[in-house]
């Protein structure tokens, strides 16, 4: 099965809200590592991050070369194995000073980015 290829995004096509979000975002943020990357949120969140011209690291359990063809550093893992992910977040905050930006039900900035990206798909 292939995947579709996802397009990259510009801050230009999203509304005026969440083209002020993303810009004030990326004044505070250089770099995001992202769980969950290769899902219908994670995907969506990347692609938002890109286009305000934040470096992205994505952390998911399957393979998406399509994220990479876009700019996204993955890494491949599962969120249940704590080892595996302590040592990619601390390999990405080593090299980065990243941002984390933790599942939507544990941080409400990243809720009000996911009821943003939900409204506009």
């Amino acid at each position: 099965m292939t995947k579709d290829p996802i397009k990259s995004t510009t801050l230009a096509q999203f509304d005026a809200a969440e083209q002020t979000a993303l810009a004030q975002l990326a004044l505070k943020v250089q770099h995001a590592f992202v769980t969950g990357a290769g899902g219908f949120l994670g995907k969506a969140i990347c692609l938002r991050l890109l286009a305000a011209g934040i470096k992205v690291t994505g952390f998911a359990r399957g393979h998406y070369p399509e994220l990479e063809a876009l700019g996204v550093v993955m890494l491949q893992g599962d969120l249940v194995n704590k080892d595996l992910l302590q040592q990619a977040m601390q390999r990405v905050m080593r090299r980065n000073q990243s941002k984390m930006i933790p599942s939507p039900r544990s941080c409400p900035a990243t809720t009000i980015m996911s009821r943003i990206v939900l409204r506009s798909s």
